[in-house]
């Protein structure tokens, strides 16, 4: 299958462990020997997040009912900062629940929050576990997380440099994208509780496009203010005056 167009990688082994790793490696080895012209990657348990054998840094982090978004967020962070820049980091996230005693799925807000926490820590490709969902609520926010990735990779791959931005409450993560002029603000709440951040960026103009959702927001400086619910996210586009 090495010459198919549909290939991307190779998933040589999940989540090995004790003696595995030596077993993992040494797929990793023969996938590379076999078909040096494809990444080859393992997926590691998350109690591993540095010093990973292979072309991607994978794990898995599947926290809803028992923890909250940022246990997943958290190890896309921890990856990033081990990762050779050369080595994209990709994340398993929980699809669903019922599994593994998971009494219930993620909210729709919480699996948005997740993938959009892991985008803005570096995380560059997203993909799920554990079956679809069972409610169609958490169906269809799934289904619109591919339709905003899509649009955002653009920006997510873009090599051209992104102003600064910050913003002034602890559980807001941002950061800003620049694709063929034009500059987009990532923002999620990582938080359960509602937040009205204010985000600062430099050159921002008067008008702001909040993408996906038919609305603008109005400058005042350098920055903006706007009302993030739990675990809520917007993406925001500068408004070429």
């Amino acid at each position: 299958l090495k010459d198919h167009p549909g290939l991307l990688c190779w998933y040589v082994y999940d989540e090995p462990s004790g003696e595995r790793f030596a077993e993992a490696d040494a797929r990793y080895r023969l996938a590379r020997e076999l078909d040096p012209n494809h990444p080859a990657l393992i997926n590691y348990l998350p109690d591993k997040l540095t010093g990973h054998t292979g072309d991607i840094y994978s794990t898995d982090v599947y926290p809803i009912p028992h923890s909250n978004p940022m246990s997943a967020i958290s190890a896309v962070r921890s990856m990033r900062a081990d990762a050779p820049p050369t080595h994209p980091v990709w994340m398993w996230l929980q699809g669903t629940g019922y599994a593994y005693w998971m009494d219930r799925e993620p909210t729709p807000r919480e699996l948005s929050c997740m993938v959009y926490g892991s985008l803005i820590e570096g995380a560059r490709g997203i993909y799920y576990f554990a079956q679809i969902p069972r409610t169609k609520e958490c169906f269809d926010e799934m289904r619109a997380m591919c339709v905003e990735v899509d649009e955002l990779s653009p920006f997510l791959y873009s090599l051209e440099e992104a102003p600064e931005v910050t913003a002034d409450s602890p559980s807001i993560l941002v950061r800003a994208y620049r694709h063929q002029g034009v500059t987009r603000v990532v923002a999620v709440n990582a938080g359960h509780e509602p937040v009205r951040p204010r985000i600062d960026i430099g050159g921002v103009g008067r008008r702001l496009r909040v993408v996906f959702e038919g609305r603008e927001v109005t400058a005042d400086g350098n920055g903006w203010s706007d009302d993030f619910a739990g675990y809520e996210r917007h993406v925001y586009e500068i408004v070429k005056e």
